[in-house]
């Protein structure tokens, strides 16, 4: 009796803790682009107000019902705008964090902002954004004043044209 007692709470520690790897973002597999204002400062001036696209796709799926992605790519970015043409971004990878009921959390694994092909802003260090999840219209993603360095700022609000949602 005592040994099925420690298999029952052994088999529902496994099942609890492995929800906690189950949040992602979904559909799995699936290309899309965030597009958006957004306004990169650096050394408190030099601020870049442009419409920035970066080219993203989940990745593989992880599992789960819905099926999701636990993160992705992003091929690179670029910019509209006055001005705005002269800067880019490096392809990154991103993941997703956490999972809440408007969205979630997740971070960008560093970013690198260039400017005419130089190095403008940089990161090595994780990048955080929220994720808003809006039924099932286009998503939101929010990066609310990020430090990208120790020098640069980015703030944006960027969309999906199409429906992807953070789930649990």
């Amino acid at each position: 009796m005592k040994k099925a007692f420690i298999l029952c709470i052994g088999a529902a520690a496994l099942v609890l803790s492995s929800s906690a790897f189950a949040v992602g973002i979904s559909p799995p597999n699936y290309a899309f682009m965030l597009v958006g204002g957004g306004n990169l400062v650096k050394n408190g001036n030099n601020g870049w107000v442009c419409t920035w696209t970066f080219n993203t796709t989940t990745g593989a799926s992880a599992g789960g019902t819905p099926p999701r992605a636990t993160g992705g790519t992003m091929s690179g970015g670029t910019a509209t705008g006055t001005n705005c043409s002269i800067m880019t971004v490096d392809p990154s990878t991103f993941s997703i964090t956490s999972s809440d009921a408007n969205g979630g959390a997740g971070v960008f694994h560093g970013l690198n902002f260039k400017q005419s092909g130089a190095i403008f802003c940089s990161t090595p260090s994780d990048v955080p954004f929220q994720y808003i999840n809006n039924g099932t219209g286009p998503s939101e993603v929010y990066f609310n004043s990020a430090s990208i360095g120790s020098n640069c700022v980015f703030a944006a609000d960027l969309k999906t044209a199409t429906d992807l949602n953070v789930v649990p």
